[in-house]
């Protein structure tokens, strides 16, 4: 039996017969894991903690006969304050679905990892609106898994549209859109300080995320406009 020692968070688990549990382990390579933990439900002990979403730990992992086992696990963190509300439990549960998804036949991606955790961490310990966070979350996954959306040029024609007091956002043409372009699919309306706001968050660092603070006008363009997109390319709904 071979055995790996690999850090995570967890982002899904499901029960799995009358006392355990299977669980994705998203790892600090960025690859997802999928291990049972025996004896994880109705306990309350380490092995219930360690199977829960949003835990990070140290998971010893062993395999055998392509099945993947957790022996054991050293807690680190579990974003306990997530759980603890409501609104911010649904927007985390959001990003550990979409890495399910997006990760599930993607090659390792560490980036990806350092984007969950640091979303995760603000979202747990900071006062930053939940849907900025998520909003930002939705673009920068999309752009580390190769969609990025294209806010600078029309995605149809390529014209600047930098200037231009208003744009069209198509998800199935990638991006903004000028007024002189054919529309492909439903239409997002974005202003200008939307758009801005996406050119701004895409330079902005994690160490920095603490500037995170949109306008509710804007919130709300970002977050139907992003979240339509990310569930476009993503194939599926993450709509809590």
């Amino acid at each position: 039996m071979a055995s790996i020692i690999r850090k995570g968070i967890v982002t899904r688990s499901n029960d799995y017969r009358d006392n355990d549990r299977i669980i994705n382990l998203f790892t600090t390579d960025g690859e997802i894991i999928t291990a049972a933990i025996y004896g994880a439900k109705g306990v309350k002990g380490h092995k219930a903690v360690a199977s829960q979403i949003f835990t990070y730990g140290e998971y010893v992992i062993d395999s055998k006969n392509n099945r993947n086992t957790v022996s054991s696990c050293t807690v680190i963190e579990t974003y306990r304050p997530i759980t603890r509300d409501y609104a911010r439990y649904t927007t985390g549960c959001m990003m550990v679905s979409s890495i399910n998804t997006a990760m599930s036949e993607s090659e390792d991606n560490p980036d990806v990892y350092l984007l969950l955790q640091h979303c995760l961490t603000y979202l747990a310990y900071s006062d930053l609106h939940q849907d900025d966070l998520l909003i930002y979350f939705f673009l920068h996954l999309m752009c580390l898994i190769g969609y990025c959306p294209s806010i600078t040029e029309c995605a149809s024609c390529g014209a600047d549209i930098k200037m231009l007091s208003s744009a069209r956002f198509d998800c199935e043409q990638g991006g903004a859109i000028c007024f002189e372009c054919p529309a492909q699919s439903k239409i997002i309306n974005l202003s200008a300080l939307s758009l801005e706001a996406m050119r701004r968050m895409l330079l902005l660092d994690f160490d920095e995320l603490s500037k995170l603070i949109l306008p509710q006008k804007v919130r709300r363009e970002l977050y139907n406009c992003l979240l339509n997109y990310s569930e476009y390319y993503l194939n599926r709904s993450l709509r809590k």
